[in-house]
């Protein structure tokens, strides 16, 4: 997900990439096939505060997130230690981890799956090793059953009754190391260990072990080691400790996992800014996000399904009546001092308008709402998937009739005046996709404090801007 600012004559002036997401994949390994939901991109909607705040909406999995950057796009998420302490003894001697590292699964009864990227092995704090598997499946990841290569991510699965899933990186000559991976747990848990188990059986031997499980909420370390018993080296799991940590399915993490100078530690820092996290009501893929700023400025989250009101703190959820069909875009503004309100519902082919403060359960009262699009068609005024709106100075309202691949230009009271675009390719032509159900468009409009219209053509991969 990248932020792009450009000049008024489309000049690419700065690009940011504000996070790294996985998208939606299935994989399948023999009879097993594992699907994962990522991120929706028709869920993503921003909005800045007046102190220069942005604020983000992505649907991730089955969840609604609302995510806040500091005005120049950054962010800053904590670092939990999970455990920092000495080392354990075998026989009075410290425990040495020599060089293995492993990505591995849990034994979830029903299965797990789980994305790792950005490995890196650290000497102390000098880097030894690292892979982005942006190259595929690399030679030393000795794999069993369930492993797949995508979007530079590499993704275990592991069904109920498959053998144990690792990948295993070794280097005899480490010794004292820290490894380091981004983890995204979609199903059961998931983590990383070090030690050394590639001896013989006779050898000593000693392996940490993290698992990260979003469902139980919880992070476990696992000591397996090699004990004398009765003159036998024998096979000892020994949990060490589990601490309960505010996970989430789908959501990347950084794991921090090390033994240096006998001290074993554990570290897990989130990789996105989330500050609410909302079960997805409802249906469709789309999001919305938009501020208001008069009386006190709030922050107006919306979901699939409805609409959930933030306090400034974003602590505080106040519930509002909900829509009889998710909205794919909303938009405030300002038309002569006076705030309106506006949604567009692709699904039910409508587009609804308010004067007023941002009260949606007084959407269904008919004397306080205008509403577009009586009827589903190509006629003037009528819609197939309107996804989007923007209103200008001039007091028209632009919508984005995706559908029918045009603009249609409305005034204050809604009467129609004027419309352009058709389906194509060519200059002031445009292809927000298509199907048989509103999910398969995608598009959006603006308009820009000089008065232009700028209209995300998607699916022709650029940005048209029409004058005034």
């Amino acid at each position: 997900m990248r932020l792009q600012r450009f000049d008024l004559q489309g000049v690419l002036l700065e690009e940011q990439q504000l996070l790294q997401i996985l998208p939606s994949f299935t994989f399948g390994v023999g009879f097993d096939r594992f699907e994962f939901l990522g991120l929706e991109p028709r869920s993503v909607a921003t909005a800045l505060s007046t102190d220069g705040r942005r604020f983000l909406t992505a649907t991730i999995g089955d969840s609604l997130h609302l995510l806040e950057f500091d005005a120049a796009g950054d962010y800053e998420t904590p670092e939990w230690p999970l455990f920092v302490g000495q080392l354990p003894e075998l026989d009075g001697a410290k425990v040495t981890v020599l060089g293995e590292f492993g990505l591995t699964l849990g034994n979830s009864p029903d299965g797990s799956i789980a994305s790792f990227d950005n490995l890196a092995v650290f000497d102390d704090n000098r880097q030894i090793f690292s892979e982005d598997f942006a190259a595929g499946q690399p030679p030393w990841a000795v794999t069993s059953t369930g492993v797949s290569v995508e979007n530079g991510f590499m993704a275990l699965g592991r069904s109920t009754n498959s053998t144990i899933v690792k990948a295993v990186g070794r280097n005899p000559a480490w010794q004292d190391t820290r490894v380091e991976v981004d983890l995204v747990v979609h199903k059961g848990s998931g983590g990383l260990w070090i030690g050394d188990t590639s001896g013989p059986p006779s050898q000593r031997f000693s392996k940490f072990q993290v698992m990260l499980d979003p469902e139980l909420q919880q992070a476990t370390l696992s000591w397996t080691f090699s004990a004398l018993i009765d003159g036998q080296l024998v096979l000892v799991n020994a949990r060490h400790f589990t601490e309960t940590v505010p996970l989430s399915v789908n959501l990347p993490y950084r794991l921090r996992l090390g033994v240096i100078g006998g001290r074993l530690g554990i570290w897990l820092r989130p990789l996105l800014p989330i500050r609410r996290t909302f079960q997805r009501p409802g249906s469709g893929p789309w999001g919305g996000l938009v501020l208001t700023t008069i009386r006190t400025e709030n922050l107006h989250f919306m979901s699939s399904g409805g609409i959930s009101l933030n306090q400034e703190d974003l602590n505080e959820s106040v519930p509002t009546t909900q829509l009889p069909s998710p909205i794919s875009e909303i938009r405030q503004w300002e038309w002569g001092n006076r705030q309106w309100t506006g949604a567009t519902l692709a699904r039910d082919n409508r587009v609804i308008l308010r004067l007023g403060l941002f009260f949606w359960q007084l959407f269904n009262d008919a004397e306080a709402t205008i509403a577009l699009g009586n009827k589903v068609g190509r006629e003037n005024g009528s819609f197939i998937a309107p996804l989007s709106l923007a209103a200008g100075a001039d007091e028209r309202l632009y919508v984005l009739d995706a559908g029918n691949a045009r603009i249609q230009v409305f005034d204050r009271e809604g009467q129609y005046i004027t419309q352009w675009g058709s389906p194509g390719s060519t200059p002031g032509a445009f292809d927000f996709g298509g199907g048989a159900t509103a999910e398969e468009f995608a598009g959006s409009i603006a308009v820009g404090q000089d008065g232009c219209i700028y209209v995300a053509d998607v699916f022709n991969r650029r940005i048209q801007k029409f004058a005034p």
